[in-house]
């Protein structure tokens, strides 16, 4: 069993941690970068202080685990993992045991957290906040070791669409702008979900700060910055699906103006979530025209990496890596003042001058992308 255990300790486990270390310096620069010890303290006091309030941190974990789920797919989908499915005929019992140690070690961090929760809790008297993060967790890990189970014995399983796809598919003809979303709700609904409701959640969060004192719109711009950021993720699907799903649109004649203007339309309705929730908890003290400017340069934002990608293909560690690091340039940017419109227009223009450069040199590399 040992040796099973280790083989899907590093496939999977190690793997995962490696491939989200962008995410994971991320996060762990946004929790301790902006809140001290007292705040986590105290932060933790209130969420354990009602079942209603404990549902923040279980809502985040759930989030978590849904990210896990689709490494594990994606990981499973590989062609250099195919070995793993043969642990199929392994016993039930010791597939199971194998499958629940590792998915504890990829919800590590989920655990970690709930141990301080529930630390925390036998330090406040608060006893009943205890099982439920226990109950909690061990559900999460469970659904996680399920459906990596449920992966190995299920092969290549058949993808039906629905009749009432089917009919919507006869009786409509959608325009280009609407074949990306689709196919994205399709193959990554969690992702999808996931990415939107966490954007939406950060632009509500800054934008709830200081509703009593004077609110600096720096710490608006660098919640937007954050939000439309995570957007970028589906910047990544969209440069594989022009290139490897439907890479028949690379030999259309379509002028490259046309094709950045398509890209541009697409990711405005993709990002609808993140510009109504924008407009509807605008800050007071903040302009109208302030919220536009937003919305373009989280829109240069996009535009750039996506012809970024066009320089040279990067696999998606790669590409986390560069918006951590441009992540943290957009902050220091933001915090000395530099113009939201004239970083927009900025990048707007580097990303014509890589489109024009690059896009006809550009060669998809399978291998890098195999994962999909």
């Amino acid at each position: 069993m040992k040796s099973v255990v280790s083989i899907f300790q590093k496939v999977l486990a190690k793997e995962f941690y490696r491939t989200n270390a962008g995410f994971f310096l991320m996060v762990v620069g946004i929790c301790f970068g902006f809140l001290r010890g007292a705040e986590h303290i105290a932060l933790a006091q209130y969420f354990i202080s009602s079942p209603i309030l404990l549902m923040a941190p279980v809502f985040v974990w759930l989030l978590y685990t849904i990210k896990i789920i689709l490494f594990n797919d994606s990981a499973m989908k590989k062609n250099t993992n195919q070995f793993l499915y043969v642990s199929g005929t392994l016993p039930t019992l010791t597939l199971s045991a194998s499958l629940a140690l590792v998915s504890l070690q990829q919800l590590m961090p989920a655990i970690l957290y709930g141990g301080f929760l529930a630390a925390m809790a036998y330090h406040n008297n608060q006893f009943q906040a205890i099982p439920e993060v226990i109950l909690v967790l061990t559900l999460f890990a469970l659904l996680i070791m399920a459906r990596l189970r449920w992966t190995i014995l299920h092969i290549n399983q058949e993808k039906k669409t629905g009749l009432v796809i089917q009919k919507l598919t006869t009786w409509f003809t959608r325009p280009y702008v609407l074949f990306y979303p689709e196919w994205i709700v399709r193959a990554q609904p969690m992702m999808v979900f996931g990415t939107k409701v966490f954007a939406s959640l950060i632009i509500i969060g800054v934008s709830r700060l200081y509703d009593f004192d004077t609110y600096d719109e720096r710490l608006f711009d660098m919640g937007c910055m954050l939000a439309f950021s995570f957007n970028l993720l589906l910047v990544f699907y969209y440069h594989r699906f022009e290139n490897f799903h439907f890479s028949i649109m690379r030999s259309l004649p379509i002028a490259l103006p046309q094709r950045l203007t398509n890209f541009i339309f697409i990711f405005i309705l993709l990002q609808m979530a993140e510009i109504g929730t924008m407009i509807n908890y605008l800050p007071s003290g903040i302009a109208v025209s302030h919220t536009i400017f937003l919305i373009l340069f989280g829109l240069s934002i996009d535009l750039m990496f996506y012809a970024g990608m066009y320089f040279r293909d990067r696999a998606m560690e790669s590409f986390v890596n560069r918006l951590f690091f441009m992540s943290i340039a957009w902050i220091v940017l933001i915090l000395f003042q530099v113009p939201i419109l004239l970083m927009a227009a900025v990048q707007v223009m580097l990303a014509i001058v890589i489109y024009r450069r690059h896009f006809y040199r550009f060669e998809f590399d399978a291998e890098i992308n195999s994962e999909k």
